[in-house]
């Protein structure tokens, strides 16, 4: 009797054992999926007197290459999206966007327009929070066609960084940038390595009858 009981206790604890094991590994397979967010990319418009209409896709696939993040962000597939915003084409871009997110479920939207004036392009991106509806600009300029993805590539980096906080490459360009040029502004204006507060500590330090030094 007790060898019986023995064998029943073990089977029940096999069957435990691997029911334990499935509850364990299946919650976590849908949470890691759940974790990860969409982001949805709507075409951008493009204003020009000329047909620059492939600059279109050109701003999508480098958006989709440069926003992938592997394990935390996916990019809803352009089928998904394309059909909708054919559809739609009569809304805003800012409404649009919101039934976009809406529509595909993603977390973020980002969407913007191309501008050209006198053979310059002005290039405006937004990035759109589905659920809280915040809106971030972003906006640079290119000299020529060609500078306009190189351009986007480097907002893809700012909104990697200031949205997502994620630190790439192109990021890292940025910076090194920004030091070079205020070195160089630092080079051209030896004065404005002095700090403003002692700047301003020699001026109230100066007698009062030489207000007139102030006036230089």
């Amino acid at each position: 009797m007790t060898t019986i009981i023995l064998k029943h206790f073990r089977k029940l604890s096999a069957v435990t054992a691997a029911v334990t094991v499935l509850l364990l590994l299946m919650p976590a397979g849908q949470t890691h999926a759940e974790s990860r967010k969409k982001i949805a990319i709507v075409p951008f418009t493009i204003n020009s007197d000329r047909d620059i209409s492939h600059i279109r896709e050109g701003i999508r696939q480098m958006l989709y290459s440069r926003l992938t993040w592997e394990d935390i962000h996916t990019i809803v597939p352009r089928k998904e999206i394309m059909p909708f915003v054919k559809e739609n084409s009569s809304l805003g871009a800012k409404e649009l966007a919101e039934k976009a997110g809406v529509k595909t479920g993603a977390d973020h939207v980002i969407f913007g327009s191309v501008t050209e004036f006198a053979g310059a392009f002005s290039i405006d991106a937004k990035i759109l929070e589905t659920a809280s509806g915040k809106l971030t600009p972003f906006y640079t300029q290119a000299d020529r066609m060609e500078r306009i993805i190189p351009e986007l590539d480097l907002i893809a980096a700012r909104i990697n960084k200031e949205v997502f906080n994620r630190e790439t490459r192109s990021y890292a360009k940025i910076e090194q940038m920004k030091a070079d040029s205020e070195e160089r502004l630092r080079r051209m204006n030896p004065e404005k390595m002095i700090p403003y507060q002692q700047r301003q500590r020699r001026q109230e330090d100066k007698p009062i009858w030489m207000f007139w030094k102030f006036w230089d």
